[in-house]
């Protein structure tokens, strides 16, 4: 009967770490590293995107602690949003995130897809990238420019 119990109990405990598991695959969670400080820079680039028009821009994200860079992350530990867009402006959406480089992310973005007259508007965006992990959210700032020569 004991030998029962326990073989139940660890059968539970094993579906509920799977299912923990799982579910944060789906949602986009990623995993990042716990203890010590991370460090956020990021810079952007309009790429393709140009006043009118719905082409990617990008933001280059670099993430590192006092020991290494931080590497692996999934999408879902990004969050992008436009704070401020040029008069008549829309706001962002992140359509991709990928490790270019040991700890060097790239969030392309586009005008937001929930309006169908969304395109880029010549101007300065300021977008806030916040990336959460274990420690809690480190934040950066940058500008984006579209269509502006300085």
């Amino acid at each position: 009967m004991v030998r029962s119990y326990t073989t139940k109990w660890m059968l539970l405990v094993i579906g509920v770490m799977v299912a923990s598991v799982a579910a944060s695959l789906l949602v986009g969670f990623a995993y990042a590293p716990a203890g010590g400080t991370v460090y956020i820079q990021a810079v952007a680039h309009e790429r393709m995107a140009d006043a009118g028009g719905k082409g990617e821009a990008s933001v280059v994200v670099a993430l590192y602690t006092e020991a290494s860079p931080v590497k692996g992350l999934a999408s879902g530990s990004f969050s992008v949003k436009a704070v401020v867009v040029p008069a008549g402006g829309f706001e962002t959406k992140k359509t991709n995130v990928t490790e270019v480089s040991s700890g060097v992310y790239r969030i392309d973005l586009v005008p937001t897809t929930d309006n169908p007259a969304a395109v880029w508007k010549k101007g300065r965006y300021v977008l806030s990238i916040t990336l959460m992990s274990a420690q809690g959210p480190a934040v950066a700032v940058t500008e984006l420019l579209v269509d502006l020569d300085s």
